[in-house]
């Protein structure tokens, strides 16, 4: 559909006299959605077929069918409207959608480190605290915080109008 209505309008407004670069940037939007449909589609088709090709533990194997799974559903989640719309799915069929995904969310998160450590991304690379490698998550934390710029700045409203508050009430202890 989305493809179908993109090319339709493009040529109905090539054929009502537009430039077909006008024609282009008025469809733009409806180009982008059968775009993005298409792509999610081919991504979505082609890890399902790598994972069913696997050939490894089959601990792994489930690990990846179940994130394979998780993606589609995220997919069939974030673009729900057209899904309903063109009624691929029904409303409970979209609830039980969601369902499968919270499941899965769930057997995933134990999993979760090893999934992200499986590609050997290092904490820099990471760039996040939670991730630390050492599980020092908590004292990683504090020192970014002491380290962000926006912690170093002083701002003049404070200094004009705060600062002397504090002073006044705290005299009055």
């Amino acid at each position: 559909r989305l493809v179908h209505g993109a090319a339709a309008k493009l040529q109905a407004l090539v054929h009502s006299g537009l430039e077909p670069y006008e024609a282009w940037n008025s469809a733009s939007v409806e180009l982008l959605e059968a775009s993005m449909a298409h792509c999610q589609y081919i991504v979505v088709k082609v890890f399902v077929d790598s994972v069913e090709k696997l050939s490894s533990d089959p601990a792994i194997q489930r690990s990846l069918k179940h994130l394979c799974h998780l993606f589609a559903l995220h997919w069939i989640r974030t673009n729900a409207g057209s899904f309903l719309h063109d009624e691929y799915i029904s409303g409970n069929q979209l609830d039980m959608v969601t369902s499968s995904y919270l499941d899965l969310l769930l057997l995933l998160r134990k999993e979760a480190v090893i999934l992200v450590d499986a590609f050997d991304y290092t904490d820099e690379q990471l760039n996040s605290a939670l991730g630390s490698y050492d599980g020092q998550v908590y004292q990683h934390l504090f020192e970014w915080a002491q380290k962000a710029p926006v912690n170093h700045q002083m701002n003049s409203a404070y200094e004009k109008y705060m600062k002397p508050l504090l002073h006044r009430a705290l005299a009055k202890l």
